[in-house]
């Protein structure tokens, strides 16, 4: 498991540490002209970097930036900010500002064989960064991280925001032993804009409880203030699952980049599902609670068509119940009434009904169980008079002592299960 910290360090000599930012970043770039544009690889990259950056850097912070710009995958890439950029053609912003935002980081791996990070080092309260162009001169800053670092070797990126340096230091940690079991049910979760659903399931998929996260501030709240109310929804929702040893059955949200519409582009805009997601993984990971991740296609359809009216539980709390029983397994069955008009199919079920357009009900019935719902038994349902038979039963031996069609003349004696009196209707 990964282990990440956070924390804030200020500099008496910040001029020097942003010139070795602007150098590292510039390193970075290019390292990734040399990997996509000359098709380098290996040490090669790092050979072609020292060329131009090996006074102004080490050979440690030249191979952590060609690691970095390895890990960049697109082949056409704007470094600092698509916005950002937009704005500067736009004369929103200035040159420097713009230049400031492609240059405002700085990182160092932790390396074992180094005992610890060769570049940049904790030493209490004090952070420590190797100043290459003085051989033995390290640039130090107060630091404040959120809680201790109980590793050695660590990974630390610094990065100038908000006229402040951000500090992130990474690394492993022994994984803790999981502490749930899906015996005893699980918990589903559905994730919304505005909070998470919580449904308790036990082992056969059954609802329990059902609960509500909901924080407005999600939505509307800044960037800071937004992390910490999802961090407070994570640990909300893993303590519940922790308190009753059951794993959380999360689902994998991908939303394409495709334009379907201005009100579904806003909300996933505004829709921070992968930080949600990735912090209630994280802290699940640190209590021992297992996570099992399902595909969420059609789970708010299901869970509006079968459980929400069955079970009185908003459409979040339904899909969320599916989502569970996902996990366990447990594939539902829906039955419904269909019908269809030009290119939609419509589905009713429990007063409900949803409209989806064709290919996507082949896709629906690829992943769900879909019946068509069958008549009733009601007059208008009901066939002629002369293709249907009247059988009296009588509990005497288990057998039929009488049995008569509406015309007379049909006559039958066989074995029955029940020992009542009552009339069955067979149709032919």
């Amino acid at each position: 498991m990964r282990k990440v910290i956070h924390g804030v360090v200020y500099f008496e000599n910040h001029d020097r540490v942003l010139q070795l930012m602007k150098n590292f970043c510039s390193c970075k770039r290019s390292a990734y002209q040399a990997i996509n544009k000359l098709k380098l690889s290996g040490n090669d990259i790092k050979v072609y970097c020292k060329r131009n950056y090996m006074p102004l850097l080490n050979q440690r912070y030249i191979a952590d930036a060609a690691v970095e710009a390895g890990k960049i995958t697109k082949e056409h890439s704007l470094f600092g900010n698509k916005k950002l950029w937009k704005r500067f053609q736009d004369k929103k912003i200035s040159k420097k500002k713009w230049q400031h935002i492609r240059n405002s980081q700085l990182y160092s791996r932790g390396d074992k064989a180094k005992s610890g990070n060769p570049n940049i080092r904790i030493a209490g309260n004090m952070l420590l960064i190797n100043d290459p162009l003085k051989r033995g001169l390290w640039l130090t800053g107060k630091l404040w991280l959120q809680e201790e670092i109980k590793s050695d070797c660590y990974d630390v990126r610094i990065e100038a925001k908000d006229n402040k340096f951000q500090v992130t230091v990474s690394y492993n940690v022994v994984n803790i032993p999981t502490m749930t079991d899906k015996k005893l049910g699980v918990i589903g979760i559905d994730c919304n804009p505005n909070g998470v659903a919580v449904s308790e399931l036990n082992y056969d998929g059954n609802l329990i409880k059902h609960l509500y996260f909901k924080n407005d501030k999600i939505k509307f709240a800044k960037s800071n203030k937004r992390e910490n109310v999802i961090r407070e929804m994570a640990k909300q929702v893993v303590s519940y699952a922790y308190d009753k040893h059951k794993p959380i059955i999360l689902e994998q949200l991908q939303f394409s980049k495709k334009n379907k519409g201005r009100k579904f582009n806003r909300m996933s805009h505004n829709f921070i599902w992968k930080q949600l997601l990735d912090s209630i993984k994280s802290r699940a990971c640190r209590y021992g609670v297992e996570v099992i991740e399902v595909p969420p296609a059609y789970t708010s359809i299901v869970g509006k068509l079968k459980f929400m009216k069955m079970y009185s539980i908003p459409i979040h709390n339904a899909a969320a119940m599916v989502i569970g029983r996902m996990g366990l397994g447990i594939i539902d069955k829906v039955v419904v009434s269909i019908s269809e008009a030009k290119d939609l199919v419509t589905l009713e079920a429990r007063s409900v009904s949803i409209a989806l357009k064709k290919k996507s009900f082949l896709w629906f019935k690829s992943k769900f169980r879909i019946c068509q719902k069958q008549p009733a038994l009601t007059a208008p349902n009901l066939e002629p008079m002369n293709n249907r038979h009247k059988i009296q039963v009588s509990s005497i031996g288990g057998k039929v002592i009488e049995s008569n069609n509406w015309s007379g003349s049909y006559q039958q004696t066989c074995s029955v299960d029940f020992g009542e009196e009552r009339l069955l209707d067979k149709f032919l």
